[in-house]
């Protein structure tokens, strides 16, 4: 049941965006469609892909991915369908959602950058093109991704942060939701570590339980059990964090630590091709992976001690709206709500 009216007009003379409301949410819903053409998409690239290399079509390997994107589009569809209804929590997840998504094309901007002229120039080794061929390749792609991953999440942001547009929904909708009871760069870490979760969890399926322990590779059902006893950890931080219970923040702080010194400790001296086999690629399609892969154990280190810096950088960032007690634990959360 919903919770009874907490203010019916908290700001005065604000500008009605009921009309943006709908008309952005219209724009999301489109996207979520999008995203969910990418589901069978999947199973034909997988399928055109083992027939073009003589091997059976490897399905498993797509369930992450499949996960991943079955669930973006349901976000998104969901959110959008809250926006044209100017519900105050769809308002607030969009904000959250947007940031993200803005944050993650910031850097998928920047690794094509770094990674498409080297393939660009092994798909040409054998047959070169033009100057000109060579600099469309590069700048048609990074138009498209800079407007899909940069301007459009840049807009949707700087529409839904707008004081008028959170006024606009807490006047249509002047109930507490579940995202008004805790800080919003709170909510936005719950649900980052409730989705890592439900990927670990897809990943004794899709990688057959690969997972770098400490200087080497478990796989199948010793790499399951790790994989799913962590993914328990993180939906138990997920939910703790949102309650502002400081063990979930140490936990998962914990779990980071000890998940880059393990990648730091494998990743260089593993050997990539074999890490695919274990995953169940045959080797056909491991080699064509190899050629035209740039992915390496240096790399890896790389992309595991930078993403986990970050991460651990925004917990610290974020322990300021934990309780510094418990005695004042309640005082803290309500003033942070």
């Amino acid at each position: 049941m919903d919770a009874p009216p907490i203010n019916p007009n908290p700001v005065q003379n604000y500008k009605d965006r009921r009309i943006g409301l709908v008309a952005f949410g219209i724009v999301i819903i489109g996207v979520g469609c999008v995203v969910a053409l990418f589901l069978p998409l999947s199973f034909i690239g997988q399928f055109l892909g083992a027939k073009s290399m003589g091997v059976p079509p490897n399905y498993h390997v797509l369930a992450q991915t499949l996960l991943m994107y079955g669930l973006l589009a349901l976000a998104l569809i969901w959110l959008g369908a809250g926006s044209i209804q100017a519900r105050r929590w769809a308002r607030a997840l969009l904000v959250i959602f947007t940031w993200s998504w803005l944050v993650i094309g910031f850097f998928t901007v920047i690794a094509f950058l770094m990674v498409m002229p080297k393939a660009i120039a092994g798909l040409t080794e054998a047959q070169p093109l033009p100057q000109v061929a060579r600099s469309l390749m590069l700048l048609l792609p990074f138009v498209m991704l800079t407007c899909a991953f940069i301007l459009l999440p840049l807009g949707l942001l700087l529409f839904y942060s707008s004081s008028h547009v959170k006024a606009t929904c807490e006047a249509r909708d002047p109930v507490e939701r579940w995202t008004d009871r805790t800080p919003l760069p709170v909510v936005g870490a719950a649900l980052w570590v409730a989705f890592g979760a439900l990927m670990l969890l897809s990943m004794p399926l899709s990688a057959r339980g690969v997972i770098p322990a400490f200087g080497r590779i478990l796989s199948g059902a010793s790499g399951s059990v790790v994989l799913v006893t962590v993914a328990a950890i993180w939906f138990y931080c997920a939910w703790a964090i949102y309650r502002l219970q400081p063990a979930g923040w140490w936990l998962l702080i914990a779990t980071i630590v000890l998940s880059v010194v393990s990648n730091v400790m494998t990743f260089p001296k593993i050997d990539i091709g074999e890490m695919y086999r274990l995953m169940g690629y045959p080797d056909a399609q491991v080699e064509r992976m190899l050629r035209f892969n740039f992915v390496n154990g240096t790399i890896l280190t790389i992309c595991s001690v930078g993403s986990s810096l970050l991460a651990v950088g925004y917990l610290i960032w974020l322990k300021r709206f934990f309780p510094r007690s418990t005695q004042s634990g309640a005082g803290s959360l309500a003033a942070a709500s």
